[in-house]
């Protein structure tokens, strides 16, 4: 699949809502998040296949609902879903204008990494915690670095001034 191709079936003023990831708004953001999501996927082995359902027309505005289904190499389905595409009509052409897509399965309750405090007991340490609230004491010194681990939702108190960079696995 050509993601340059695929981007290119949006407005520039398109906006692309997927699972887990932020509004993607104009066709250059959806363009770098297709080519991310397409190598990743190849990358995996996945192949996605779509059931395209009817397109609904009124005026310049039709839509289209469908179904779709992610496959390992071996062929087993690894994810299957829904969608829902608008598009608009444009002197005399149709494309894209919000694309939305999400999963069957149940959203996922397990974190997506080891808590912070048990994958980096050196920088961080519980100071209180009940059923409402943790509090944590979070310590490192110049040049030092942790391991991937997950914070849950909250609020980040800094008692001191703090230059630091936050690096993914991947090293971006």
């Amino acid at each position: 699949v050509d993601a340059g191709a695929v981007a290119d079936l949006y407005w520039e003023d398109a906006s692309l809502m997927a699972p887990g990831a932020p509004v993607r708004a104009g066709r250059d953001a959806i363009r770098e998040y297709l080519v991310a999501e397409i190598e990743a996927s190849k990358a995996a082995g996945l192949s996605t296949t779509n059931e395209h359902g009817p397109v609904h027309v009124s005026g310049n505005t039709a839509w289209q609902e469908g179904a779709f289904r992610v496959t390992d190499a071996s062929g087993a389905t690894v994810d299957a879903g829904k969608y829902l595409s608008v598009l608009e009509k444009r002197d005399g052409k149709w494309r894209l204008l919000r694309d939305t897509y999400n999963s069957d399965g149940p959203v996922p309750t397990v974190a997506p990494g080891p808590d912070a405090v048990t994958a980096d007991p050196t920088h961080y340490k519980v100071e209180f915690e009940n059923d409402k609230v943790r509090v944590l004491r979070i310590s490192y010194g110049p040049k030092e670095k942790s391991v991937m681990h997950y914070h849950p939702k909250g609020v980040v108190v800094f008692l001191n001034d703090l230059q630091g960079m936050f690096t993914m696995p991947d090293g971006t």
